[in-house]
């Protein structure tokens, strides 16, 4: 492997945990000082720990926009070698979109900027014209499974939602978010968010039979046991703890019954465990892999609400994870796809035809 695919690696495993740590501290755990029961030494430690997830935003941002530019410059130079013409177009607007993004994050740190509605509106029309691109490059690719190709239209659907919620109430002057219809929008995206899931699960876990293996759920089922004992307790004590870390986590209301959001929530680590299994764990599912589970990953950490440019950032980098254009974790340099079981690389076909046959 080169040193630029070694480095893009490197990057990706850095946003796994950098990306992690930050929401799992300023998202999630920060949370907890909604509890009036909590005071003195557990209510400082739990807002030092919020404070250190918001202190690495800005670490976390420069990690994924980093793993960003290095695969769109590799999408876009395969694209050209291939006179792949709506590849290169992709690549160059991903590209000229990448320094929007880079400029936004820094104007937007300006008191004086972030009122500025010009400023959010260009950047969300911009923002949705390159996921709802890259969206179209996942769902038109034959290649892709079925499932994974629905589960990427559904996500830009959820998206989708969003930008229109925040677009509407940007050019009302702030007063469309009470307009007819908005709240709905945002009710139909959280619905496809959390229908997703399933989709990715058929494509990952159920070709590879992972599914079947009792040993696959252990993790999944803990996990469903925690957010089921959680809403069970919040119904007896009537408080809503568990709606106040996923409104803050992932940007979901909890409008649909609890047990649904369970089953995709179980659904989605289900399929993001086949996807970081080992290989032999993940066989017969091309679409079960690092890169995907990346993009399931991103997807969690960017969550619903896209309040912040780190926000966008993630949940386009996610897409172009799903849709393969970014392949982090592909051990061949200058390919559009990883090496097959069985595939032999132009170089090694030549050596072999040169050399002279077996003899016993």
């Amino acid at each position: 492997m080169s040193e630029r695919a070694w480095l893009v690696r490197l990057t990706a495993v850095a946003l796994i945990w950098v990306g992690g740590i930050e929401w799992l501290f300023g998202r999630v755990i920060s949370r907890m000082a909604a509890s009036p029961a909590l005071e003195g030494a557990g209510r400082i430690a739990i807002e030092v720990i919020g404070r250190s997830g918001l202190f690495l935003i800005s670490t976390a941002f420069l990690v994924a926009f980093t793993l960003y530019l290095g695969e769109v410059l590799q999408f876009g130079g395969t694209a050209n070698r291939r006179r792949d013409t709506a590849g290169l177009s992709l690549a160059i607007y991903l590209a000229l979109f990448g320094v929007l993004l880079a400029a936004h994050a820094a104007l937007t740190a300006f008191a004086g900027l972030r009122e500025a509605a010009w400023l959010d509106i260009t950047f969300n029309v911009l923002s949705l014209v390159a996921l709802g691109w890259a969206t179209a490059r996942g769902v038109l690719r034959p290649e892709l499974p079925v499932a994974a190709r629905a589960g990427i239209g559904v996500t830009a659907l959820a998206y989708a939602t969003w930008f229109y919620s925040v677009l509407v109430a940007e050019l009302m002057g702030g007063a469309g978010a009470s307009l007819p219809g908005t709240g709905g929008a945002l009710l139909l995206g959280e619905a496809a968010a959390l229908l997703a899931p399933a989709f990715f699960f058929a494509a990952t876990s159920v070709p590879a039979g992972r599914w079947r293996r009792p040993r696959s759920w252990i993790v999944p089922g803990v996990v469903l046991a925690l957010f089921s004992a959680g809403n069970i307790a919040d119904i007896l004590v009537d408080q809503g703890f568990t709606g106040v870390f996923t409104i803050w986590s992932v940007g979901f209301t909890l409008y649909l019954p609890w047990p649904l959001y369970a089953l995709s929530l179980t659904l989605f680590l289900h399929a993001l465990g086949t996807c970081f299994a080992k290989e032999q764990n993940r066989a017969g599912s091309r679409y079960a892999n690092p890169n995907t589970g990346l993009g399931l990953l991103l997807l969690l950490y960017a969550g619903f609400y896209l309040q912040l440019t780190y926000q966008h950032l993630l949940a386009l980098l996610a897409v172009l994870l799903l849709s393969r254009v970014a392949r982090p974790f592909d051990v061949v340099e200058g390919t559009d796809e990883a090496p097959q079981p069985g595939h032999v690389q132009p170089a090694a076909a030549a050596e072999q035809a040169q050399s002279p046959p077996a003899t016993t």
